[in-house]
């Protein structure tokens, strides 16, 4: 599958992200390194805000609630300062579909595509 395929496939629509519940709505600001990873599926983006949720807990005991992270669509948040990438989609083909690549666009590219 190459680039022009991906964008086809994935947008804001049909993209999870682990997103931080704000004052101002939902931020995609869970990051390594400035990558934002994207899941094709719903489960998998709450199960790692869940796993965050717990290990943020361990440094700062009651700080965060279960709806402090979440997964969430990406078209539904904005997306955190903190991120310089969009890598397409974490999870992508661990499902049995053929294997795939991994898709990465800075976020000028991203906003372009998906004004």
């Amino acid at each position: 599958m190459d680039n022009t395929s991906n964008r086809t496939k994935y947008t804001p629509d049909n993209l999870w992200v682990v997103a931080e519940n704000q004052m101002v709505g939902y931020c995609a600001c869970d990051a390594s390194n400035g990558a934002l990873f994207t899941y094709e599926r719903k489960e998998d983006a709450q199960e790692r805000a869940e796993k965050l949720i717990e290990r943020l807990n361990g440094h700062f005991p009651g700080d965060y609630d279960q709806d402090s992270w979440a997964g969430v669509l990406l078209r539904d948040c904005i997306i955190g300062d903190n991120q310089k990438t969009i890598i397409m989609p974490f999870l992508a083909n661990q499902y049995g579909e053929e294997k795939t690549p991994y898709t990465t666009y800075t976020i000028e590219e991203w906003n372009k595509m998906f004004p």
